[in-house]
């Protein structure tokens, strides 16, 4: 099972794009909600409320068969910025009718994928993730409990080992400033093409005010 489960996570972290090369199972910056369950239709998606979450943001556990381990995903609102956008654009233009439609996205489509974890649930050696992302990364040890952390600043990549070092717990998927960019590109592209297959709907006369963030 420990191989086959490696052989698996190897080919999990191969290059699905160069924009998107080190994600897990190619789920990438800002994928909504219902991308990810399109992705996984017959997974398990369990909602987290972990104690450190804030508003406007989310927290899944998914799991199921196929997926090796489970998968835990961080996603964000993107309805707030395009509040924020609304409230600074000028009234009667195209932006504004774009960024109104957009504060009323469901949740499935507003929120949005920040970062993801993986946890393999069984004894992955850290030295076969070393061996993946490269021998130029960082080890920490918390100064609170004294947990292993290594990491690939340049990837957005941190994995938290266990006490000894040498297993691994979670591989932590965050993402470039690159993939970054280009996951808020793709991700404006739907909202607009949404936008346009909605018939572009003007603003409520009777919702003058725009929606706030807070």
């Amino acid at each position: 099972m420990a191989r086959t489960a490696s052989i698996v996570f190897v080919m999990a972290l191969m290059p699905v794009s160069p924009a998107l090369a080190d994600t897990y199972h190619g789920i990438g910056y800002a994928y909504s909600l219902n991308d990810v369950r399109a992705m996984f239709p017959s997974a398990s998606f369990e909602e987290v409320n972990a104690a450190w979450l804030k508003e406007g943001e989310k927290f899944y556990l998914i799991t199921g068969t196929g997926i090796v381990g489970s998968i835990r995903i961080k996603f964000d609102d993107i309805r707030k910025v395009y509040s924020d956008l609304y409230q600074k654009e000028p009234r009667g233009t195209y932006q504004e009718k774009l960024y109104y439609f957009a504060t009323s996205l469901a949740d499935s489509q507003a929120y949005l994928v920040e970062w993801v974890r993986w946890s393999p649930g069984y004894a992955l050696p850290v030295r076969n993730v070393i061996q993946k992302y490269g021998k130029k990364h960082q080890r920490h040890i918390d100064e609170q409990d004294f947990s292993v952390t290594y990491s690939w600043p340049d990837r957005s990549i941190d994995v938290d080992a266990s006490d000894d070092g040498e297993r691994v717990i979670n591989v932590n998927f965050g993402f470039t400033q690159k993939e970054r960019d280009a996951g808020y590109a793709l991700r404006a592209k739907k909202v607009a093409q949404a936008f346009v297959e909605a018939g572009q709907p003007d603003i409520p006369s009777e919702s003058p005010s725009p929606p706030t963030s807070e």
